[in-house]
This record gives C-alpha cells, sequence and structure tokens, in this order.
C-alpha cells in the first residue's frame, strides 16, 4: 500500500471518530434537554396529606362531601382496606375511624354513606355453599328502590 493510501486511510478513521464523538455529545445533550422534569416532592406530599387526612368524623359529614355516589363508591374502594375476618363484626362508623373492613362491613359501610346521601339502600349478607365449583364465597346483594325516570335513563347511556 502506498503512503498516500494509508494517510487518507488514517484521516477517515479520525474523521469517523470526531464524527462519533460529535454525534454522542449531540444526543446526550438532547437528553439533557428533553428529560422530564423532576416531580416537585413537596406538591406530591401535600397531595398525599390531603388525599388521607381525615377529616370527616361521621357517616352523614363524608356523605355531604363525597356528593356523589359515584365518589362514595370510590372512596368506600379505595380508601378502606380489606381485612379478611369473619362476620359483620364493625359499624360503618368504626369502618370510617378504622379504614380497614371485611367484605361484608364494607358492603355495609358504603350503604350507610347512600343513605345518607338520601338514597333507598337496603343491603344483605349471603354465604353460598362450600361447593368444589365456586369454593368458599359470600355475595352481597344490594337492593335498590326503582331509579326516577330521568336517573334510569341517564343511567341506560352508560
Amino acid at each position: 500500500m502506498s503512503d498516500a493510501s494509508t494517510q487518507t486511510a488514517r484521516k477517515m478513521r479520525r474523521n469517523g471518530v470526531i464524527a462519533g464523538i460529535i454525534l454522542v455529545a449531540v444526543l446526550l445533550l438532547l437528553w439533557w434537554l428533553l428529560r422530564p422534569a423532576a416531580p416537585d416532592i413537596r406538591a406530591l406530599l401535600v397531595q398525599s396529606r390531603d388525599y388521607y387526612e381525615e377529616p370527616h368524623e361521621d357517616i352523614a359529614a363524608l356523605a355531604t362531601a363525597l356528593e356523589t355516589p359515584e365518589a362514595a363508591l370510590a372512596f368506600a374502594r379505595d380508601r378502606v382496606g380489606l381485612s379478611l375476618y369473619e362476620g359483620r363484626l364493625q359499624s360503618p362508623e368504626e369502618v370510617l375511624r378504622t379504614r380497614v373492613a371485611n367484605p361484608a362491613d364494607k358492603a355495609m359501610f358504603l350503604a350507610a354513606i347512600l343513605r345518607a346521601m338520601d338514597l333507598a339502600v337496603s343491603a344483605s349478607a349471603a354465604p353460598f355453599p362450600d361447593d368444589a365449583r365456586i369454593g368458599l364465597v359470600d355475595r352481597f346483594a344490594v337492593e335498590e328502590k326503582p331509579l326516577p325516570e330521568p336517573m334510569r335513563a341517564l343511567m341506560a347511556q352508560i
């Protein structure tokens, strides 16, 4: 090989290395400029505190604060933990205070909130037989009075 071709090969290699370094530098700069902003920890802590704060001392105050049946359902589902004890041991007020209940107490808690919202709700628990096909289960039937006509039409759309 001639001297000129070796020098050309070295120049090409050097130019390739320089181009690679520039490409990596540009990619790092773009990554740094476009990275997501770090979350504001203080705002997250305030939001968590407000979410878990317990301002409601009774079911009526909670029902007033929640305003809608959907909010009541979300509260019972998301803010009351599940515990697997037998039978009904807690009143709705105790469930509100402890924020832990088994499915039966949780259903009665939700029914109490809905009653405080002036909705006609009755809840009942029924044990199902121990069957290999269904296992041990407790199911809850919630009976409601028929909804007024405008509300029934609205619920049919959902």
